[in-house]
């Protein structure tokens, strides 16, 4: 008995028999063909970069949509330095990307893949912040003192088991 072209669906039925229609095929066995509308990419600090995007219309997913894949390399580097980040969650609509060089330009890539692969990518460029390194928190200054990490108000944000020391004044000139 050949397979149905699809799941049954139901017509009618009586006590003798059952009239079956079958419902159309769902397209499961091809990677996405829609991709994500990227709304939002700049920097967060010297080493990180925040995105935020759309998700493709569902009908171009083309079966279980699994998440997306990030894709970033430094603009001037060829493809051996690209890396991938893969967020296995359909409905996250953002992301930091931290640990990146200081001044830099990214190419920044974000597809949504299924069971069969990935679909197409969308580009930006975006490059990190000049200055020192530092924690990415949206514009605040931090910097860690004597083992606490402190905010540019000089009160402690939380304490750290590593003690490290870095001046303060050291930092703040070096950013001016």
């Amino acid at each position: 008995v050949p397979d149905p072209p699809g799941r049954p669906l139901i017509m009618s039925f009586t006590s003798r028999s059952v009239n079956l229609s079958w419902a159309p095929t769902q397209d499961t066995h091809y990677s996405p063909t829609g991709k994500p509308t990227i709304t939002t990419a700049h920097n967060t600090s010297a080493t990180a970069l925040f995105i935020s995007w759309r998700p493709p219309h569902h009908e171009t997913i083309h079966g279980e949509f699994l998440g997306y894949r990030i894709s970033y390399r430094p603009r001037d580097h060829g493809e051996e330095a690209m890396r991938d980040i893969y967020i296995r969650d359909p409905s996250a609509e953002s992301y930091i990307i931290d640990r990146l060089e200081t001044y830099t330009q990214y190419l920044v890539s974000l597809q949504v893949f299924n069971p069969e692969g990935a679909g197409p990518k969308t580009t930006v460029l975006v490059m990190t912040d000049e200055g020192v390194s530092g924690a990415h928190f949206f514009g605040r200054a931090f910097f860690l003192v004597y083992g606490r990490a402190i905010n540019s108000e000089n009160k402690t944000v939380s304490n750290l088991e590593t003690s490290l020391e870095l001046g303060v004044t050291n930092l703040q000139q070096q950013n001016k």
